[in-house]
Formats: structure tokens, sequence, C-alpha cells
């Protein structure tokens, strides 16, 4: 049965748009209507677009957040934000940010636009990759009150050099950066160090 919701407009309200859809999902079958229904369980984020893992011995895992595949200002900003309430299993909160791609004349002042972002997250590492990240490394390091140790990195194959000794488990860690800046392999190189 197709169900259609009428148009806010003189004379419907918001209340009669609820009322609308309370109707709708009274006729909508009981299973369907639970989000915990098995019919849905094969539907999650994609990697590279937000697939969280545990990986690691279930009492203490390392949290990955896989955001390796896009990233723009808005998309930075909003992941940020979602990594703020991200609570690290027993350990530390750690942040791998890659360049913003395509972004113009305006890169290096977008990327030091993050600054706040970043620092709200609450991570103690963050490692910043690629040539446009110097500058919000840089912003970074002068930024008052902000205790997280910040390392900058010309490209993804430098900090995979480092990356076992970056990580633990117990440590919630987020990858997020434009796909050409590579990022998917440092996420492939934690899925095996920490399966």
């Amino acid at each position: 049965a197709k169900t259609t919701f009428g148009e806010a407009g003189p004379g419907v309200g918001a209340g009669t748009l609820r009322t609308q859809a309370r109707r709708a999902a009274k006729r909508t079958p009981r299973p369907l209507r639970s989000m915990h229904n098995p019919r849905f369980s094969c539907f999650g984020a994609p990697e590279g677009r937000g697939l969280t893992q545990r990986l690691g011995p279930g009492t203490r895992p390392l949290l990955l957040v896989d955001e390796s595949y896009n990233a723009n200002t808005a998309s930075m900003r909003a992941a940020l934000e979602l990594f703020h309430g991200v609570k690290a299993p027993d350990g530390n909160k750690v942040l791998i940010l890659g360049d913003m791609l395509e972004l113009g004349p305006q890169s290096e002042s977008l990327h030091v636009a993050l600054a706040d972002s970043v620092a709200a997250a609450g991570a103690g590492a963050i490692h910043l990759v690629g040539p446009h990240m110097a500058a919000l490394a840089a912003a970074l390091t002068g930024k008052k009150g902000l205790k997280a140790r910040v390392t900058h990195y010309g490209d993804a194959a430098q900090l995979a050099e480092t990356l076992s000794s970056a990580l633990a488990y117990g440590d919630a860690v987020m990858v997020k950066g434009s796909n050409g800046i590579r990022l998917g392999q440092i996420v492939k190189l934690i899925r095996e160090r920490f399966r």
C-alpha cells in the first residue's frame, strides 16, 4: 500500500503531518517497524564510508572507524563531531586525517579552519597526512589548551612506517581523508595488524 503525506501549507500544520505519519506507521507490518529486524542486518556503512569495526580481543579491542574514501570540509566536520562521542574501549583516541583534495586556491585556509573541530574531537594523538595538512598541523601545534600529540607526514607511506607503534589494542582510531591520499592502505594495515 502506498502512503502519501500532505505538504505543509496554509491550514496544514506540523501536527497534521505527524498524525499522518503515525497512521502510516500503524499500517506498517510490525516486523518491519524495528531496525533490529534481521531483514536489515545486511545493511551498514561500507568500507571507507564510516564502517566501524572492533578488531582483536573482545575484552580490549581496537575500535576502527574507516572514513578513508572521501573528505571535504562538511564531511570532515561531521565525522569529527561523531568521533567526539566515541569512547576508546580501554586506551587512547587517535585521529588519522588526510588531505581534502580538489579545494582550489583556498585549500590551505580550509584545512586550517578545521582546527577547532579537530581539537574538540578529544583525541590524544593526531596524525596528519599530506601536503595540505601541514597548515593544519601548524595551527594545532600553537593551539592553546590542546594536549594531543600532533604529527605531520608527507604521505601515507611515511605514516605506515611508524603505524605499529602509534596504535594499541584498546584504542579508538578514526581514519578520514580524500581517497587520493591513500589512507585506505593505512586502514588495510590496521586491519592486518589488529585482527
